[in-house]
């Protein structure tokens, strides 16, 4: 059995505490609050974690349940009646029965937590209670039903939600916002029910079995809900609506078996992307809206065959207006008046990945592209150095093998899908790199070049993650890494299983000359596609795409961009997007990926934006730039650009840079002097020649005891209080 340490009255307070096989029990007047406290339970039979009775205001930060067995009907957390107020902050719960029930949750935030190997016939999360949060929540095994929250005014936000049994999120209750959450193979995704203004926004949702999507009515009717610039793929249906003076407007419905269903009438829906579900949609009883009337246009079909030839209210002027000359026919008493003019072309292969094989090889292999019967191939030395004119055609399959002796230095890859019947070419894909290194023998310092593909199993045989893979994969005699001002070598003193971080600095020793390919992805990537089946031209990948710029400014970050002459003052404006790793930024589902800003165009040669606050909230941002006009759609993309940052602690740190630095389409060179700066006490570099370290001094001039600072070396850094270093690259 497990001890107690309870409360009905006074102050109950934990800060930086384990309790091995104990509980927390605290009711009524009791004033919890945690800061630091870990659960474990090893026990044949453990139950609640904690156990809160009719508690107000608990705040509890920084909690850890830990039970070795799930145990049936065991709680990581249970609220017995009201729940007001209670904060939830920096937690994870694993292998409890049910994740947290809080009843009576009125006001209460729930936020940044971690739940795993729970029972998967229960609940993760299960709130009830009005003006509510539930933020940045992650499910890292499966559930019933992942996050239950029944309540008006609820937001549930930012969530990363996969495996669920039934369905990912299931809410109730009028007011509520679900948004920008990433769910992936769940029974259903979103469950809106019984509910009144809901919005349910800019969410991800990938392989439900059942609905992407639902907004229905239950016991009582529903109506008035927003269904906005959501992703559904692969799913039964993208979206089923059960409600009556909804919008939809801006999703995009990728290859599910219905698109979307309406089950009741006033609804709109407008300026959605319908690509290639089997069934478009459908609308069983009259008097919805397909459209929003002209010039706004209705919406994006794949399998639309009309011409644009007229332009007008009446498509009778002659000349293009980007919206097709005929409506898009959905069934006798449904129609797209306005489809904007599309010809048909293939998706984006997805998870393209580059993988080093013996004798200087390399394995492409992707997943494959709507539509798609060939792939065009492309190759630069360089991010952003691609000729889309010069593909290498391949055949219809999903992996490539290109051979050749390895040289020295990166490479690029990014596919595009081909359809010969139509003649169209979609999309490009993410972007995939590699590097090879020559390790002389003896002593070299090293750094990733690249950030790891988010889809690949590190784990699984041929893929290096951790020090003790890259010592069988390279054959080097030892791999050293910097913690706590000292260098940690493996085998030794070292951990054997630390994964291999990008931008850390680390030393390593070679018994020989030495090979290594280094594979990822680059911070450059591009969205590209000639007209058809783009309607505008966009950026020129030669020149205007890879004119995008980044500056830091505080924790600010400021974007500049080139002004095109297709975006006139007044009719468009440019879409910012940005995303936690470079691979968001193609349809990634699993990544962390928004649009933050929409700029309108003006007269002026180049346009900026400045994402306030940014580096506050994340170290790292992999931005995008896309011109969209209101009748025509999306032109090509800007090549992202990265900015990362890292924060050094006082003493000895090894760094390395994790972006090629870049602005303003040029590759900029640095000098390991470049890092000195306030706080900086010094540098070091290795030199290969001497096979010894250099150091430079924080008061020497650029120049003296200097090197190029390039990719994959490390650094030694020696900073006197805590310092930031910001790297923007490609």
């Amino acid at each position: 059995m497990q001890f107690v340490v309870g409360g009905n009255r006074g102050s109950l307070g934990f800060a930086h505490t384990v309790m091995e096989n104990g509980r927390v029990m605290a009711s009524e007047a009791t004033r919890l609050t945690v800061d630091g406290l870990s659960i474990l339970c090893t026990v044949p039979v453990c139950v609640n974690a904690l156990w809160l009775q009719g508690l107000s205001d608990a705040v509890m930060r920084h909690v850890t349940i830990d039970y070795a067995s799930t145990a049936l009907g065991a709680w990581g957390l249970e609220g017995v009646g009201d729940t007001p107020r209670l904060v939830l902050d920096a937690f994870s719960v694993r292998g409890t029965y049910g994740g947290i029930s809080v009843p009576g949750c009125d006001g209460c935030l729930i936020a940044n937590g971690t739940f795993e190997r729970l029972s998967p016939t229960t609940y993760g999360l299960d709130l009830s209670g009005n003006d509510s949060a539930i933020l940045n929540i992650r499910f890292l095994s499966d559930s019933h039903i992942q996050i239950q929250a029944n309540g008006d005014g609820n937001q549930i936000r930012g969530n990363r939600l996969k495996f669920a049994g039934n369905a990912a999120i299931d809410a109730g209750g009028d007011g509520i916002t679900i948004e920008e959450n990433v769910i992936e193979n769940p029974g259903s995704g979103i469950y809106v029910h019984q509910t009144t203004s809901a919005l349910v926004r800019n969410n991800r949702v990938s392989g439900a079995r059942w609905f992407g999507i639902s907004v229905t009515h239950g016991a009582q009717p529903a109506w008035g809900s927003s269904v906005l610039g959501n992703y559904v793929e692969n799913s039964g249906w993208g979206i089923l609506s059960e409600q009556t003076q909804g919008t939809f407007r801006g999703n995009t419905l990728l290859g599910n078996g219905v698109g979307v269903e309406l089950r009741m009438g006033s609804n709109q829906v407008d300026h959605n992307h319908f690509e290639f579900n089997s069934v478009q949609a459908r609308d069983t009883v009259p008097g919805n809206s397909w459209d929003d009337g002209y010039p706004s246009g209705g919406n994006w079909w794949s399998d639309y065959v009309g011409d644009d030839l007229y332009s007008g209210p009446l498509q009778d002027v002659p000349g293009p207006d980007g919206i097709g000359d005929t409506p898009y026919v959905i069934n006798a008493f449904a129609r797209d008046r306005y489809p904007f003019y599309a010809v048909a072309a293939p998706g984006v292969p997805q998870e393209f990945t580059a993988n080093p094989e013996f004798g200087g090889a390399v394995r492409l292999t992707w997943r494959a592209a709507p539509m798609a019967d060939t792939y065009y191939l492309y190759t630069a030395s360089t991010p952003t150095g691609f000729d889309f004119r010069v593909p290498i055609q391949l055949p219809k399959v999903t992996e490539w093998v290109l051979f050749g002796a390895p040289t020295p230095g990166p490479r690029y890859y990014v596919l595009r899908a081909h359809n010969t019947t139509v003649d169209r070419t979609g999309p490009t894909s993410n972007t995939a790199g590699t590097w090879t290194k020559a390790f002389p023998a003896g002593t070299s310092t090293l750094s990733l070049p690249f950030a790891p593909y988010p889809w690949v199993d590190y784990a699984a045989p041929g893929w290096t993650d951790t020090a003790t893979e890259f010592l069988t994969a390279t054959s080097a005699i030892s791999l050293a890494y910097m913690e706590a001002g000292r260098w940690r070598y493996v085998p030794g003193d070292g951990d054997p299983d630390r994964t291999l971080r990008l931008g850390e600095g680390y030393l390593a020793d070679f018994p020989a000359s030495k090979l290594t390919t280094f594979t990822g992805l680059p911070a450059a990537m591009i969205d590209y596609a000639a007209w058809p089946p783009y309607p505008l031209a966009g950026f020129d990948p030669t020149s205007s795409a890879r004119n995008v710029s980044a500056a830091v400014v505080g924790d600010d970050v400021v974007l500049t961009w080139d002004q095109l002459v297709e975006i006139p003052p007044g009719n468009g404006s440019y879409e910012v997007y940005a995303s936690s790793s470079p691979a968001g930024l193609r349809g990634y589902p699993a990544v962390d990926y928004e649009r933050i800003a929409t700029v309108p165009a003006t007269a002026a040669a180049t346009l900026s934006y400045t994402h306030v606050g940014a580096l506050r909230v994340r170290s790292a941002w992999y931005y995008q730039i896309v011109p969209i006009r209101p009748a025509y759609l999306r032109g090509a993309s800007t090549y992202s650009v990265g900015v990362v940052a890292t924060i050094l602690n006082p003493g000895y740190s090894a760094i390395g840079l994790s972006l090629q630095p870049f602005a303003n389409g040029t590759y900029l060179a640095l000098n390991v002097s470049s890092l000195s700066g306030t706080g900086i006490a010094g540098l070091q570099w290795f030199d290969a020649a001497r096979g010894d370290w250099v150091a430079h001094a924080a008061w020497m001039s650029p120049g003296t005891y200097d090197a190029p600072f390039t990719m994959i070396m490390a650094v030694q850094v020696d900073v006197a209080v805590p310092t930031r270093f910001v790297f923007v690259g490609v």
